[in-house]
């Protein structure tokens, strides 16, 4: 089975956001990531989370969301920190639309910066890309495992289920142990 396949399969169903408005997803994303810091799981404090996830000023399309600092996965620009020091940033592009906001794009990248570390001493990182439904790429939802040129086939999911996994979820099986 083709990857084409396989993404036809999995895109059956677009899940509902749950929210009415852009402003509505920015509080529930937020209110996630406060939860995630108060968890303990998240080192990036309230005031800062309000700092860096906000609605575009000047979105490309639509209207967009931002979250911390799109970057080189440079540890410099790091704003949304793990507590074991990976750090996460995204775009999500949405329409707004009645009765719920409709979801175009989002990119959502983890840098898993020291804890990430291969024995080569580079940076693993994880994407997960939505693109709009005219893009010309024929995969729409895909993951790049740590390569801009790999693409794995992957359900759409929303925002706060991405971010969970982000969070809570994507993490070494036994931290501080690499395995080979």
């Amino acid at each position: 089975m083709s990857s084409l396949a396989i993404h036809q399969r999995i895109l059956v169903g677009v899940p509902e956001l749950g929210v009415s408005s852009t402003d509505d997803l920015v509080r529930a994303l937020r209110k996630q990531l406060v939860d995630a810091y108060g968890s303990n799981h998240l080192n990036t404090p309230h005031e800062d989370i309000h700092r860096w996830v906000r609605k575009n000023p000047r979105p490309e399309a639509d209207e967009e969301i931002l979250g911390g600092e799109r970057s080189s996965r440079d540890p410099t620009q790091a704003r949304l920190v793990r507590d074991d020091g990976a750090w996460i940033h995204f775009k999500i592009r949405v329409r707004p639309q009645r009765p719920s906001l409709a979801l175009v794009a989002y990119v959502f990248e983890i840098v898993l910066g020291p804890a990430g570390r291969s024995e080569g001493g580079e940076t693993a990182w994880l994407r997960v890309d939505l693109n709009p439904t005219d893009h010309p790429n024929e995969l729409r939802s895909h993951i790049h495992p740590g390569n801009d040129d790999i693409q794995w086939p992957a359900p759409i999911m929303t925002p706060q289920e991405i971010l969970h996994h982000m969070i809570y979820e994507l993490r070494p099986r036994t931290p501080g142990k690499p395995r080979a």
